[in-house]
């Protein structure tokens, strides 16, 4: 290999259990690709295989804390605490039997050093490393026949703030190695100089914008970078490390062309949807239960499936209108399936239509499915899970409000209702309520969980929404969060943990923002067809498309938003709306299938009245293909 070119190296899991490597002559700078698997990290027990048997680049990521004067350095499990970061990580590499195998035969080693507290110490500690690998970093960019050791990257929250510690002739006599979202602040800490020599992309969240400043550094337009630099791309989904080792040759690929092959990523997953008017049917009603919003529904066992309503009308449709409804405020319905099985259900999933559950008051109208225990507000229905201990369910609290003249109503609080054992009729079941206690609403910001459940393994995952106004004039941005709890102790709140860089801690009022845009209701559902887990809602909440983003964990990373389905609805109705979309999987038929709901309403209320079209729960099938 001539010192003009470079390489493509991809270290990947086979379907055997052992590591594959390609490599593929690049004609512009070094891109190292590498494919984490599932488990979110390169398996330490294959890392010593992948290096004896001669994979061109590994990675260690080590998470890095300050202790009583020494340096706390921890990976998967793997603990070392030593006055220096470079003991600290001789001896993780010595527990993990590689400390021999490293630094040999031309390999490039990169330890991802990721400070998790704000100390000034562990800064002075990881800037003795580098000072100590100064040699190894300076070839590290240079032609691909010299000798190449390790190479430290430095990443995650506190990256601006390790910066910040020196002096800007420190820096550029560091070698800094990790450019990601901090590149601004980086220059001007230099003073414009350049001192930056990797570029990191994280494929999955900002691809797009990522490969333009990769196109734009690479173009020279970039003061801050050197001529000569490095790509490193992160959390690589499986296609797209194969689709740049098997097909590179056939694409044609340079730098240039990293944003067609992001898009390349997202192209491969496809999906196919259609209208499911044979499940619309299960709920079509014209007396009594005639039509709601919310829709979450929770497997119980035994062939039945529990539907969870918010507002709800009861009365009757005469003539394409409502008649004598009244709304109230949250209902529930039992749907018995011919099979728990998935695809012996019979033809496209169908069962028994729908039976449907709610109070009636004293005064013989119709009242709530469950009311709040304190009398305060009114309770929204959000999604559940059947345990091992029983049935349990997220109740949002809800008042009226006068902010917003369109949605006169906010959230004050989120319960969780509980029912031991939910047989026999909801009405008889006795639900216990318990306020969750990792929420706020406040008017800048809002923080809950229960919008969407998902089980993993023994494992469940609770998601919700961190949204804050920001901006004058102010602007609303959501993001999804996560929480995880064993399954056997779900109704234990000292037993949920949280998804807070890239760690779960007790941290839940500083979540990972997972993906920005979400909407207050949503779904995380696996798709085994294409072993990635999907997440389905509406786009801005309201605007009548159904998005769809995959990633290969519940906790991400998440890809780009892909549009499964253009809500048709306001097309027949100027003032309709679609919202609330979100997936019901063990309505699937098939392992590549999902089936999908989503609500319509009117900006002009008495439209629901006039039209009985409106307000029903509508079924899209979608067909789910590729990934990886």
């Amino acid at each position: 290999m001539t010192t003009a070119c470079a390489m493509i190296v991809i270290a990947l899991a086979s379907a055997a259990g052992g590591p594959r490597t390609w490599i593929h002559e690049f004609p512009h700078p070094r891109l190292v690709v590498h494919y984490h698997p599932n488990t979110g990290q390169f398996r330490l027990a294959e890392l010593k295989s992948a290096l004896e048997k001669g994979v061109n680049a590994v990675e260690l990521d080590l998470h890095l804390r300050e202790s009583d004067g020494k340096v706390v350095c921890n990976h998967n499990g793997a603990t070392a605490q030593s006055p220096t970061l470079a003991e600290a990580l001789d001896v993780i590499l010595a527990k993990k039997g590689i400390a021999d195998t490293v630094n040999r035969d031309g390999r490039q080693f990169f330890v991802v050093l990721e400070p998790k507290q704000n100390s000034p110490r562990l800064f002075d500690a990881i800037a003795e490393l580098l000072t100590e690998y100064q040699a190894h970093l300076s070839t590290a960019v240079g032609p691909t026949d010299k000798p190449r050791g390790i190479t430290a990257v430095i990443t995650g929250s506190y990256t601006t703030r390790f910066y910040a510690h020196f002096k800007p002739d420190v820096i550029n006599r560091l070698c800094i190695t990790e450019r990601h979202n901090y590149e601004g602040e980086i220059t001007n800490l230099s003073k414009g100089k350049p001192c930056i020599n990797w570029v990191s992309i994280r494929h999955s969240r900002t691809a797009g914008d990522d490969a333009k400043r990769v196109r734009a550094l690479h173009e020279g337009t970039d003061p801050a970078l050197p001529g000569t630099f490095n790509v490193r791309i992160w959390d690589c989904h499986k296609d797209l490390a194969v689709g740049l080792a098997a097909g590179a040759d056939s694409l044609n690929c340079d730098i240039d062309e990293i944003e067609v092959l992001h898009k390349m990523l997202k192209n491969r997953v496809t999906i196919e949807a259609a209208p499911a008017p044979e499940l619309d049917a299960l709920f079509a009603r014209t007396s009594g239960w005639i039509g709601a919003d919310g829709d979450y529904s929770v497997p119980l066992g035994e062939n039945r499936t529990l539907w969870l309503f918010s507002d709800t009308f009861v009365g009757d449709v005469k003539e394409g209108k409502r008649v004598g409804a009244t709304m109230i405020n949250n209902s529930v319905a039992i749907l018995q399936s011919p099979s728990p099985t998935l695809g012996e259900r019979g033809p496209r999933g169908v069962g028994k239509p729908a039976e449907f559950f709610y109070k009636t008051g004293q005064d013989g109208r119709p009242a709530s499915f469950v009311t709040p225990d304190d009398g305060r507000g009114y309770f929204w229905l959000f999604d559940g899970i059947m345990t091992s201990k029983g049935l349990y369910m997220f109740l949002p609290r809800v008042e009226h409000s006068d902010d917003s003249p369109a949605f006169p109503f906010r959230l004050f609080g989120m319960r969780l209702g509980h029912v031991p054992k939910p047989s026999g009729s909801p009405l008889d079941w006795k639900i216990a309520q318990r306020d969750v206690p990792f929420s706020r609403f406040e008017r800048d910001r809002s923080i809950f969980f229960g919008s969407a459940v998902t089980k993993v393994g023994s494992e469940v995952y609770i998601y919700g929404l961190d949204a804050r106004r920001v901006g004058k004039p102010a602007e609303r941005r959501a993001a999804m969060i996560v929480a995880r709890v064993p399954e056997d102790e779900f109704g234990d709140f000292g037993a949920w943990r949280f998804y807070s860089s890239g760690e779960w801690t007790w941290n839940w009022e500083n979540c990972d923002r997972l993906f920005e845009g979400c909407p207050t209701e949503y779904s995380v559902s696996y798709v085994p067809g294409i072993e990635q887990y999907a997440a389905v809602y509406t786009e801005g909440g309201i605007f009548g498309n159904i998005m769809v983003r995959f990633a290969p964990r519940p906790e991400g990373p998440w890809g780009e938003p892909i549009k499964a389905f253009d809500c048709p609805d306001k097309r027949w109705h100027e003032k309709a709306y679609s919202y609330a979309a979100k997936a019901h999987p063990e309505l699937a038929t098939s392992p590549n299938e999902l089936i999908v709901t989503y609500a319509t309403n009117s900006t002009n209320f008495p439209d629901l009245f006039d039209d009985a079209r409106l307000y029903w729960l509508r079924f899209v099938r979608l067909i789910i293909a590729g990934g990886g």
